[in-house]
């Protein structure tokens, strides 16, 4: 199930879950798309892989 199939089924939408832990929305847009189906690697630093950690591990997929 992609991260936004498992946040609408929480009741949020990226917007609002980027909005509520502070990230610009569109920046937490991007590294979904780029990196939400991954699971070989992870990004490469900085705020992407902050996103990503933040929302794998809110989501459960650690």
């Amino acid at each position: 199930m992609s991260i936004k199939a498992k946040l609408k089924e929480r009741g949020k939408s990226l917007r609002g879950w980027a909005l509520e832990h502070g990230y610009p929305p569109r920046t937490v847009q991007l590294v979904v798309q780029r990196w939400g189906q991954r699971t070989d690697r992870n990004p490469h630093g900085g705020i992407g892989r902050q996103i990503m950690a933040v929302l794998r591990h809110e989501l459960g997929e650690e």
